[in-house]
């Protein structure tokens, strides 16, 4: 697994933050954002250390063989989603302000 890699990397190379990429999450442990808002306040901050990664690691390997979107405090985990699973994420992004018009 990738992760695997990037995470022994971090922790043999005195790496202190590595950026994330498509955040998405409040600042509240479990909370994210809708699908298709634009630029929420609150939103965390794109770096981890390298104690988050070893934590996204853990649990990737934890729900690798379970299709499904998957929260966790500081991120979500999709893998694999049912179609029920994106219905529901799209259904809650059109319900949200940033789609109305």
């Amino acid at each position: 697994m990738r992760l695997d890699l990037l995470e022994l990397l971090a922790t043999e190379h005195e790496v202190s933050q590595v950026l994330g990429c498509h955040v998405e999450m409040r600042s509240e442990p479990g909370r994210d954002f809708p699908v298709g808002s634009r630029l929420p306040a609150g939103e965390r901050a794109p770096q981890l250390t390298v104690e988050q990664l070893t934590r996204v690691r853990d649990a990737a390997h934890a729900v690798a063989a379970r299709r499904g979107v998957h929260r966790f405090d500081d991120f979500l985990i999709y893998n694999e989603p049912r179609r029920r699973d994106m219905l529901r994420l799209l259904a809650r992004g059109m319900a949200h302000k940033a789609f109305r018009r």
